[in-house]
Parts: structure tokens; sequence; C-alpha cells
């Protein structure tokens, strides 16, 4: 073989090896970006000694990320399935209406335990060695939830706009600041770990491309949110273990051991959308790999982004799902769910499309159906107003009241549940199912026993069809007012011009409407928590009412709704197939947080009037349920009214701890004790912008944005207040 032949193979395989690995560039970068944790250093901006707070400026993602002048390239064919998918979603109206069936196999959560049923509350054993130590109020125990302090025992973490302050309870001092850039809306403190999670908007957009002519933006304005993993074993030297930013905006987030699960919805803007623009979740400024976007509702009006950071390895995880906008998330150990109530306009436009059939010309009629049997509803709905729009107007009018008459029989309130398996780093959609009306909040979902129950109301909103003829076109004049001044004097004229435009003629707008009923109800359904089929519901309770409050307790689920009065309902849900109500009481008020306590116990948080209402009912004969005790602090509010993790409990001090706001301004914390059967108020702890009480061993601390007081946990007398500053 000559010399040439040789060399001409040589190239030959070179080149073959050169194009393969440019091949599988795309994929191989992926795995590198998505499995490999960004490390950014931080930077100090003060002297660190031992009598100086340590400052420290985490430095933002933001600053790494690729601007529209950059050449950051990102190239992979399947980007151009996830626009096609857009494109049509885009072509239904932003309508969210799935028709995923997963057919994926679902994981084998070894280990995982079952599913816990809820305790009441975690009390501290005084055999314990560790001097007690307060924690998050949260719904499950054994998952954490995110908040603006937090503590160990030893180190108090508090969250202050841009900055989080760690401080020493036991020298009460500062030990270090962390200056973030952007709002520290939440953190976790696991041991010496502490985790804070940071939301802000981009001030630069993003615009890289992805294939060909295709280029994944991130418009200007979106919001993204970081995660910070941050070692506190030397607190005076915080270290940054993790940075990771995602795109999209806060819904919410757990712990369970060290693992953080961060869910952060990421709205799809579809008149962004083209064919040759394409948004996507971005990783660490970095398009997500498209193996990790799935495609799940027909037409999504977001990108659910799932964040899972492990706190040992600082090692993490991002999955997105194209679905309907998350509204609030519940976990327990295993499993998320993730809860959308987003009016689902794709079946509003549906059902209009259906009521209109049978008063349309034969020609007409057939023409739509066959556009709704091809699932082009955007064609069908255009067809529809073309033929409206030829009517004269009397006959416009007549054809939309007879649509509104079939329209007013339906509902189009609905809550769709997306359920996750999660195990360790796994993340993966295993079902969905829907349910009619509206969850209050995270409390009314519980899974319990293998079943999960879901208390909604439900508001019988009504869509409409609307059409308006508006008059445009020619005036007979223009009337101009003039002001002339001379000095102090002033006068007015007018002047008046013949209008010059086109001709007069009306216009017809044709749209949907809702209209609100009073007529609403509430619900309660319950399905298998396995194959999420229902096994049975309540409905119709408290009409011309709303749920205010929720709260599953052993076999019973305790409802609030109001209106006028307060109904307190227990509902049995022990046979889940025949759920009943075992009694209801009614008082003035309205609770709008219920928690458990010991003996057959209910705490009730809410408002009467003006006043903040605290209410302690007896339980033990839920046909026969009592309000036993009460306190009205007059002229005041709560943050526990709408956020459980403002209250702190000490079951075994017999001791509640809540913010008030007096004359609304926040003031301090309201001690109340329990004993027996009876609820008083002990002192307010009066601390200018106060917003959680903590205690570790014999000391109480109200932890305000600028300042943490301490007390004596026995007598409440103040001992100590440690300025946050630094």
């Amino acid at each position: 073989m000559s010399i040439e032949i040789r060399k001409s193979i040589a190239l030959a395989a070179i080149a073959l090896i050169l194009g393969i690995s440019l091949a599988l560039t795309p994929y191989l970068l992926y795995t590198h970006r998505e499995k490999t944790p960004t490390q950014i250093p931080t930077t100090a901006v003060a002297t660190i000694t031992k009598t100086t707070v340590s400052t420290i400026t985490v430095t933002s993602l933001k600053t790494l990320t690729p601007t529209a002048t950059e050449t950051h390239e990102y190239i992979d064919s399947r980007f151009t399935d996830i626009l096609g998918y857009l494109l049509q979603a885009k072509s239904l109206y932003s309508i969210a209406q799935s028709t995923y069936i997963s057919t994926l196999p679902l994981p084998v959560l070894a280990g995982v335990p079952s599913t816990p049923t809820l305790d009441l509350i975690r009390a501290e054993t005084s055999t314990s060695k560790e001097p007690k130590v307060s924690e998050t109020n949260v719904q499950v125990v054994g998952v954490d939830e995110p908040d603006i302090v937090k503590t160990n025992g030893r180190l108090i973490a508090v969250a202050s706009s841009s900055s989080i302050y760690v401080v020493d309870a036991l020298d009460r001092k500062v030990l270090s600041v962390l200056n973030l850039k952007g709002e520290v809306i939440g953190v976790f403190l696991c041991g010496d770990t502490l985790t804070a999670i940071v939301r802000y908007n981009m001030v630069k957009p993003i615009e890289v491309g992805v294939w060909r002519d295709l280029r994944a933006v991130v418009p200007l304005g979106t919001v993204n949110t970081s995660i910070f993993v941050i070692d506190l074993t030397d607190a005076v030297n915080p270290r940054v273990k993790l940075s990771l930013e995602v795109t999209g905006n806060f819904l919410d987030a757990r712990r369970i051991d060290k693992y953080v699960y961060l869910v952060l919805t990421q709205d799809l803007d579809l008149n962004v959308i083209s064919k040759y623009t394409l948004i996507l979740p971005f990783v660490n400024g970095e398009p997500l790999n498209p193996e990790n976007i799935h495609r799940i509702d027909q037409a999504p009006t977001s990108y659910v982004n799932i964040a899972v950071v492990d706190l040992e390895n600082s090692t993490y995880n991002v999955e997105s799902f194209l679905i309907s906008r998350g509204s609030r998330i519940y976990m327990i150990p295993g499993k998320l769910y993730i809860v959308s109530d987003e009016i689902p306009y794709r079946l509003v436009i549906e059902k209009v499309l259906e009521k209109a059939l049978t008063l349309l010309p034969e020609e007409i009629a057939k023409k739509i159906s066959e556009y709704m049997a091809s699932k082009e509803i955007d064609k069908a709905y255009q067809t529809l107003i073309e033929s409206i729009s030829a009517l004269d107007e009397s006959a416009v009018r007549k054809f939309v009241d007879e649509v509104n008459k079939e329209l007013s029989t339906i509902d189009v309130e609905l809550t769709r549940v997306y359920v996750f398996n999660v195990r360790e780093l796994s993340i993966q959609l295993s079902n969905y199912f829907e349910v009619p009306g509206r969850l209050l909040d995270q409390f009314a979902i519980e899974e319990v026993n293998n079943i999960t129950i879901l208390a909604t109301t439900v508001s019988n909103l009504k869509p409409k069809l609307y059409a308006q003829y508006i008059d445009i076109g020619v005036r007979k004049e223009t009337v101009i007012q003039v002001v002339e001044c001379s000095g102090s004097i002033c006068t007015t004229r007018t002047i008046t011009r013949p209008w010059i435009g086109e001709e007069q003629r009306k216009v017809l707008y044709i749209g949907l409407t809702y209209e609100f009923s009073s007529e609403s109800e509430n619900n309660v359904y319950i399905y298998d928590a396995n194959t999420y089929k229902l096994l049975g519901k309540l409905e119709g309770l408290a009409k011309s009412e709303r749920i205010y409050s929720a709260r599953v307790v052993k076999n019973i689920l305790f409802l609030v709704t109001f209106r006028n009065v307060d109904p307190l309902f227990a509902i049995d849900i022990s046979d889940p197939s025949n759920p009943k109500v075992l009694g209801f009481l009614k008082i003035p008020g309205f609770s709008e947080y219920l928690h458990p306590l010991p003996n057959d116990m209910l705490l009730g948080i809410g408002r009467e009037g003006s006043d903040l209402k605290i209410s302690l009912f007896d339980v033990s004969i839920p046909a026969d349920m009592k309000e036993v005790s009460r306190i009205y602090i007059s002229n005041s509010y709560s943050e526990a009214l709408y956020n459980h993790r403002a209250v702190t409990l000490d079951i075994e001090f017999g001791r509640i701890y809540i913010p008030v706001m007096l004359f609304w301004q926040p003031e301090g914390i309201a001690v109340i004790q329990v004993k027996d059967s009876s609820i008083s108020l002990t002192t307010i702890l009066m601390h200018q912008g106060s917003r959680r009480a903590i205690y570790i061993g014999n000391e109480l601390y109200t932890v305000a944005l600028n300042s943490i007081k301490i007390y004596n946990y026995q007598t409440l007398e103040e001992l100590y207040e440690i300025p946050l500053t630094g």
C-alpha cells in the first residue's frame, strides 16, 4: 500500500472520528452541564477578625448568563420538537387541557415509608439531654418548609430582604451576613448547612442559538430563582458549596432529609414564540437539556420547573414539565402534588362550539365539527366568529342569547392535580386528576391512610359569549379647549373644527367572559392514593359560602366555611366511599387556620369584625363540638391568618406564639397559654416589626428583620437585644 493511500485512509478515519465527536457534542455537554454542580466562589467585602462581623457577598450566576450579543450555541435538533409542540399550543389559545396518559412504569420507591398519618404535634421529651429547640410549623411531620427564620439550636438564620444574618444564639452576636443579589424568600437550616432561596427579575434578556435559525430566549423581566447551599461549619466564614439558578418564579419548596425540592413556574408568553423563537427553561445560564423537558398538557400555559438538590453531595437535577401554571404544592415522603386551578379556556371554547353547532346552518356546523374532530380548535372558533359576523345585528343578539342559555348549565372551575413520584434526585410524573372547584390552600389537600382528600369551593363560574357593537369613525366636529393666562388672570375658550376621518360605522366585537354566581358551594372528594380513582364525595356543603380553613386529624376532616357566621364542620372520612358530616358548630367570625392539639382540642385562628380571634374547640365528640374558650385582641391582625409558618408551638410547656399587628402595625408576639380546656393571653411581647418567635432551651427569641430580642423562657423577662447589622 502506497504512502499516499495510507495518508488518505488516516485522514478519512480522523474525519470520521471528528464527525462522530461533533455529533455527540451537545449530548456530552448536556450531561456535563446538568450533572456537574457549579461552584461559585464567595468574595469577602469586609475584614474578618474575631471581633468583626463577616460580610459575604455571594456572586450571582446572573453575571455569568449569556446575553443576546454573545455567541453561545447549544445545538440540538430535539428543540424543534418542543417548538412544534408550543406552536400547536399557541394555536389553541393557551388553553390547558391534557391529553397525556403516562405510559412510563412507576418507580418502585424502595425504603420509602408508608403515607404518614397526620400527627398532632411533636412534643419534646423531658428525657432528652439536648435543649428543646423550636421547629418551623409545617403541615406534614418530617417534611420541612422554607421560612424567613430557622435555627439548629446553636445558630439562628434570619432572611431580611437581600441579606441573611447568621447569629450565634449562645454568644448573642451576629457572626456573618450574606448579601445576595435578589430577594431572599426563604431558607432551610439542616445541621450546619444553610440553603437560601433567592428570587430576582432578569435585567437582560437571553437569546442563544439552539438549531439552525431557531433561537431560544428568556424574555426581559422573567423571574429567576436561585438556590445557594452554604456551609456554616465555620459560621464566621460561610462557604458557598453550590449555586444553582433556574428560570421561573418561586411557587414553594420542601426539604426531606438531605434533599431540597424547589418548584418554580415559568410562564409561556405565546406572543414571543414563533417559527424561529422558542422560550425554554435555563439552568445556570444554559438551555435545559431537551431530555429533561416533558410535554404533558396539550396546551400548556407554563413550564413547571422542579429542581432537586442533594445538600450533602452538592449535586442536583432539574426537570421541566409543560403543564398548567401551578398554584400550590403538597408533599409527603416519596410523593409531590402540584395543584393548578387555572380556568381551562380550551374546555370553555369547546363548550361554546358544542352549544353553537345546533344553531348554525348545516354546512357551517359540519365544517366546525371537522375542525373539532382534528383538534383544530382555533380554526373552529374562527369559523364560528366569521359566521356570526355575517348576520345582522338582531340575528347576532338572538344567536348569542340562545348560546348563553345553554352555557348557563356548565361549570368551568376545575382544579388539576399532578402527582409526581420522587426519590432522591429522581422526579417522575405518575398521574393527574381533576376535581371541580378550587382549593383554598395547601391544607385543603391531604394524603392519609392511602387516600387523598381534597376540599374545594365551587363558585359556579359560568362562561358567557358576548357581542358588542361600537360606533367608530367620523364625528361632526372636534372641540378643543384653550386656557390663556396673563399674570394671575386666566381665561378659557373653545375652538371647534370639523373632524376629518373615516366614515362612521359599527364594529362588532365578539368574545368570551365569565360570570360568578352567588350560589357557591363546598365539596369534599376522596381518591385512591395509588390509582387516583374517585372513591367517594360529599357535595353541596354550606351553599353561598366558601372554605376558609381545612385540617385532617386522624379520620376526621375539619372544615371552616364563612359568609355571615363560622360553621365548623366535622366530616367522617373513615369510609372513603361514604364521607359524611358528623356535626357542625356555628359561631360568629371565622377561623382561617386550624391546628390540632392534644386531648381532642382544635385551635382556630381567625377574625371577628376588626378583632383577631383565637378559639379553642373541644372536638372529642365530633357530633357535638364546642367552642370552649376564646380570646379577642381588638383592632389587630396577624400573619398567622395566611401563613401557618408564623405560628410557633410548645405543647410541652403549653404555649403558642403568634405575631400580631396592632392598628395594622407589626408590634409584637402574642403569648397564648393553653391549659386544660382553656386558652388565655399571657402577654404581648412588644417588639416592633417582629415576625417570628423561636425557643432554644431556657430562652425565647422574638425575631424582627432588624433585631432579635431574648427573653427568659419561664418569666418572659427581657434579657438582651441583638441588632441585625453589619
